[in-house]
Parts: structure tokens; C-alpha cells; sequence
């Protein structure tokens, strides 16, 4: 998306050399010509790279845009993978009983609790990466079926305040399974891009999307989705799509960040 915003046309090589496992992929481009402008819809993509953040909680009662869903679908799909909707009771009630299983199971392993911890600064802090109060509710916010997010406060209290002192079941949301048909190394690459083609596509309607990977964490859980709920298709994530207002901007590293050369130094944006 950062190439076309430039009139690049991106060519790519997904797991290019067998002897380098770990290179994900080689990234060029062509030079930019006029009829490489990036199209209405590809813009539209691109404002929200920095505007998208994940949503931790319940969602408001409007539904989502008619055609919102066949789109993502679609998208998910260009990319070799699949989002499947649980639109049956039945199975959107145990996807979110595995989603509370292993959220329950996983508080359990201390050194995943202190790693959470580190992704969680307090509020105030002038940390510019993490995971910020403002981004989840401070207490739980159930909804029918109930999906548990990770606790980031760890009885702090931190997170926004509830909209209401009263407690109400909220939406849910749409409940889906982004998977791929195989399990390999570039069907996890394609996951990955299918996820970004739907939260992209998602934010230029106003939608937000609450992912939970707890249950794919523990090898046992994902097979039971795979076999039970999946049609014998690999799952790779749960997702949960609605509306809400979202009060908290996403958080971004600077790009000198984390770009390095091939030397291992640190890049200036300025420099590539």
C-alpha cells in the first residue's frame, strides 16, 4: 500500500529462497507511470494505515453496511484464504466457549502474564508503542455469546470507563474464522495479508474488528475449531466485526524505528 501510494506498481516473491527460511518475502516495484495512480478504493485503503487500531470489546447495535461481509469475504479470498461467518447459534456459542477456555487456561502461564504486562504501560506513561489505556474497556463487557478479551489492567482498573454504570449485554458482533486450506509457511503468510485486506476494508465503512487468538494458541483447541467448527480448514484467527465509535487512535513506531539495512543499522526513512 505504501508503494501505490507512490504510483508504484509492488512486485513480490513470497518465501523466496528455500535456504533462508526465515526471509518472508522480497519487495520491488516498477517505476511509476501515470496509469499507476493508485485507484479511489486503493486510497481509501490507505488513510486508514494510520488511523486503524484493534478494538477490545463490545460493539453498538447498527448493523453493518449490507455488502460489508461478501466484501471481506472476497478480499480474504484474493488472498488465498478464507473468512467463514458463524452465522449458526451453535457454533458461534463454542468458538466463544474455546475463545473463554483458553483465555482462562492461558492466564495461567506466568511468563505469557508478565509479557502481557509489558505490552501494557499505566496510564501516563510516555511510552509510544505498547498497548494504552485508552484502547480497552476497563472492566469486561459481556456480550451474548461472551468472548473474553486478554486482561491488559491486571486489576488496576485501568481502560475507559463504561458508557453507562449500568450493566447490559452488549452486540457481539459479527463472529468469523479468517483460515487457509493448508498450514504451511505461505499459508500463514496469506493469512496475514488476507487480515490486512479485512481490516483495512473494514475501517473505510466505519466498522472495527475485535481479534482473539487465544484459542489458536493451544494446539488442542485449534484442532477441536479446525475439525468441529472449520470444516477441516486451518484456523488462524477469530474475529468479531461491528460498529462503534472509537475514541483512541491507533499507536505507530517511528519508522527509523524498526527499519534496519542489511548491515543491521538502523534506516532514515529519508535514505530508502
Amino acid at each position: 500500500m505504501a508503494l501505490r501510494s507512490l504510483g508504484y506498481i509492488p512486485e513480490t516473491a513470497v518465501l523466496p529462497d528455500p535456504d533462508l527460511p526465515t526471509l518472508v518475502a522480497q519487495v520491488g516495484w516498477r517505476q511509476p507511470a501515470c496509469a499507476a495512480a493508485p485507484d479511489e478504493f486503493e486510497r481509501r485503503l490507505l488513510r486508514q494505515i494510520p488511523r486503524r487500531r484493534t478494538h477490545r470489546g463490545a460493539f453498538d447495535p447498527e448493523p453493518l453496511p449490507p455488502d460489508l461481509l461478501a466484501v471481506l469475504r472476497g478480499g480474504a479470498a484474493r488472498e488465498k484464504a478464507a473468512l467463514r461467518i458463524m452465522a449458526d447459534d451453535g457454533r458461534r456459542a463454542a468458538l466463544a466457549a474455546a475463545v473463554e477456555t483458553a483465555e482462562n487456561d492461558l492466564r495461567l502461564d506466568s511468563q505469557r502474564v508478565q509479557e502481557l504486562a509489558r505490552w501494557a504501560p499505566a496510564p501516563g506513561s510516555a511510552r509510544c508503542d505498547g498497548v494504552p489505556a485508552t484502547s480497552y474497556p476497563a472492566r469486561a463487557e459481556h456480550t451474548d455469546p461472551y468472548f473474553p478479551g486478554r486482561d491488559y489492567a491486571h486489576g488496576h482498573g485501568w481502560g475507559l470507563a463504561p458508557l453507562s454504570s449500568a450493566t447490559m449485554i452488549r452486540a457481539a458482533g459479527v463472529v468469523g474464522l479468517l483460515t487457509t486450506a493448508a498450514d504451511r509457511p505461505a499459508d500463514w503468510v496469506n493469512a496475514g495479508q488476507a487480515l490486512q485486506r479485512i481490516l483495512l476494508t473494514a475501517g473505510t465503512v466505519g466498522a472495527a474488528v475485535a481479534l482473539h487468538s487465544q484459542p489458536i494458541e493451544l494446539p488442542w483447541l485449534r484442532e477441536f475449531i479446525r475439525t468441529q467448527l472449520s470444516d477441516d480448514a486451518y484456523p488462524h484467527l477469530v474475529l468479531r466485526i461491528g460498529m462503534v465509535i472509537q475514541v483512541a487512535t491507533g499507536v505507530r513506531r517511528d519508522p527509523d524505528d524498526v527499519l534496519l539495512s542489511a548491515r543491521g543499522d538502523h534506516v532514515s526513512p529519508g535514505r530508502i
